[in-house]
This record gives C-alpha cells, sequence and structure tokens, in this order.
C-alpha cells in the first residue's frame, strides 16, 4: 500500500501507528492494555500481532519506520517480527527508515496541527538524533534534549540541536522527582514531575534557585540526600520545587529567545515530555508578544514517536501534501471495539 505507513516505538512507551494518507487511523500505546505506565515493550511485534487479531491485510504495507535510533534497535526483542517486516519490504520494494528521536517529536508537533508555518521546539530529557539525513540504523547519532525546526508546509528544517550534556530540563526534573521528593518515574505508576511542577506554585522560588540554574543539564551537580532531608518539611519541599521550576523556566527563555527573535512567523509549536510544563509553556504569550498561535503535541512522550516518524516518513519523506484538520489532529486514537465485543469481554471476567 503506497498510501500507508506503519510507525512503532521500541523501549519504553511501547506503540504503534498506522497513517492512512497522512491521517492516523489508529495508535496503540501497551499502557492501555496492560494498565501500567510507560512499560517496556516491542512496538513491532505489537502491530503485527493487533493486525493479525483483526484481519488487516499488512501483506501490502510497504513503509515501516521507527524514531528511537541509537541503543533502542535492541528493544525491538522480536525477531520473527522484525524479519517479517523486511520481508514485507523486500516484496513491495518498500522501505524501512530510523527517524531521529527529536526529529520524530517535531513532526508530531507540527504534522498535527493546521500551521503552513511554524517554529517548532522539542524538550525532553535526552534522544539521541542523526547528524545526517540517512534513515538508517547505521547513522551517527548524538544526545540531544533540545532542538529548534522550521516547518514549512510539508519539510521541516532543523535550526539547532544541542547537547543534553549543556542543556536537557527533563533530566534534572527526572532525578529530582525520584531523589528529593520520593516520587515515582515511569513504570508502573508513571512520572510524577507534573506533581513536582504543582508543589513549586506554592514555594518562594528564589530560596533555592541558586542550586538549580546551572543545573539543567544532563550533567547535575547536586546534593540528593541533602535537600531530600530538606524536603520532608512540608514547605521546604514547596521551595525547592519551586526553584526548580523558577531555574527551569529561566534557562528555557535563555534558549528559546534567540531562535523566536530571528523568526518571522508568529506560531509555535512543541512536543518532547517536558513540554508537559504547562506553567512554563503559558508564559511563552507574555515573553514574546510577537507569538500569536501556540500548538502543543498531544502526545509529547515517547509513545508518539511511532505517530511523529510515520508523519516524518509520509510528508518529509514522501513528499505527500499536509492534512487539513477541523481543528487539530485528533488524539483520540485508540481501537473502536463494537457492542458484541463488549459483551464478550463482560462476561469473561463475570465474577474475576
Amino acid at each position: 500500500m503506497d498510501n500507508v505507513v506503519v510507525g512503532f516505538q521500541p523501549g519504553h512507551d511501547c506503540s504503534y501507528c498506522i497513517l492512512v494518507d497522512g491521517v492516523p487511523t489508529i495508535h496503540e500505546e501497551l499502557e492501555r492494555f496492560l494498565r501500567k505506565k510507560e512499560p517496556k515493550g516491542d512496538g513491532l511485534r505489537m502491530f503485527f500481532d493487533a493486525m493479525e487479531s483483526n484481519n488487516f491485510p499488512v501483506e501490502n504495507v510497504k513503509y515501516f519506520t521507527h524514531g528511537n535510533p541509537h541503543g533502542r534497535e535492541s528493544d525491538i526483542s522480536d525477531a520473527k517480527a522484525f524479519d517479517e517486516m523486511h520481508d514485507l519490504i523486500d516484496k513491495n520494494n518498500g522501505e524501512y527508515y530510523v527517524i531521529g528521536h527529536h526529529q520524530s517529536h517535531a513532526a508530531a508537533a507540527f504534522y498535527s496541527s493546521n500551521f503552513k508555518n511554524a517554529l517548532v521546539i522539542t524538550l525532553d530529557g535526552a534522544g539521541y538524533d542523526g547528524t545526517t539525513s540517512d534513515y538508517t540504523e547505521s547513522t551517527k547519532n548524538i544526545s540531544t534534549a533540545f532542538t529548534v525546526w522550521e516547518g514549512n508546509d510539508i519539510k521541516l528544517e532543523r535550526k539547532c540541536i544541542e547537547i543534553s550534556d549543556n542543556f536537557s530540563i527533563g533530566w534534572p526534573w527526572h532525578l529530582a522527582t525520584k531523589r528529593i521528593f520520593g516520587l515515582n518515574i515511569g513504570y508502573p505508576y508513571g512520572h510524577q514531575a507534573g506533581t513536582v511542577m504543582a508543589m513549586g506554585t506554592i514555594g518562594d522560588p528564589d530560596k533555592y534557585y541558586d542550586v538549580f540554574i546551572d543545573n539543567i543539564k544532563r550533567g547535575v551537580n547536586v546534593d540528593w540526600n541533602h535537600f531530600h532531608e530538606l524536603a520532608k518539611d512540608e514547605q521546604e519541599a514547596f521551595d525547592i520545587a519551586a526553584g526548580l521550576q523558577k531555574a527551569t523556566e529561566v534557562k528555557f527563555r535563555e534558549h528559546i529567545t534567540p531562535y523566536i527573535e530571528e523568526y518571522d512567523g508568529d506560531s509555535l509549536c512543541f512536543s518532547g515530555g517536558a513540554s508537559l510544563n504547562s506553567v512554563m509553556i503559558g508564559k511563552i504569550l507574555d515573553w514574546f508578544p510577537k507569538i500569536k498561535n501556540i500548538h502543543c503535541d498531544p502526545v509529547p512522550y515517547d509513545g508518539g514517536l511511532s505517530l511523529g516518524s510515520a508523519r516524518y516518513v509520509w510528508h518529509h519523506i514522501l513528499e505527500n501534501p499536509r492534512v487539513k484538520w477541523k481543528d487539530n489532529s485528533s488524539p483520540y486514537l485508540g481501537r473502536t471495539y463494537g457492542e458484541e465485543e463488549i459483551n464478550t469481554a463482560i462476561e469473561k471476567y463475570l465474577g474475576k
């Protein structure tokens, strides 16, 4: 099928998607079935299993892709699924593309919007992106937590890529959430960085600001045990969270300012897990009056990489036209179940 792209996410936030004529018809995440957050898995195996149970004609699919290179290839753990994919590609004269982590985040944000042109910014803990446009497993990759792109119709051009050792919003939040506040940071309960952000709204942002201002990066230098003890006092915990939030906002603003000032448009797109810091993103309109429109990827965490990589292939690589959404692309893309299937499931679990 020339009009179908299958994207999959191996590793944590395991998922797959099917794009038909640029429109995601299905996007399923493993956590929805396990009822546990951020499980590791093989999105490619998940795709083949789902298609077998739904009689989807996979034998005609030409294009496969994923957006989590460098090290995540080992998470494609089912050799049979990988062989099945390559057999289909060979038979249909298709292609398998490995798209950069932030490249996929950027594509997920831009192509799910209705913006003809936009500046696209990605933020997270860290992910690997290629230094070339090879789109193969052998591409040389670097670790980054911040990229800037300019989206023009079907194309995305990278303007900036910064190594995560220099700047990473997600990394200090990841560590502080666990090591200072003792909260969960992944499987099986999900990431509670949002709780820390909420705590910061009733703390003193200046008290511990100096502790974090030079640590919004991967190489964090903080005495975690000391601050964990301090955080046992509720108000101290609020003050620590507020200091982390303020330092994050200052560094974020510093990093995006030159690109927004240089950009001659008025629309922004955001993706990556750190873009879920809604307090920070909400201040952009005050910081930059020239910005009139902001679109945030509805699936900005790594479960959205399957969607982003597929969209990048469909529009940027295969050069298919943009999709005009009614509002923006709908995030409600789980499987649809009929009444008979629902009743069968109910009967199966009666009394359990």
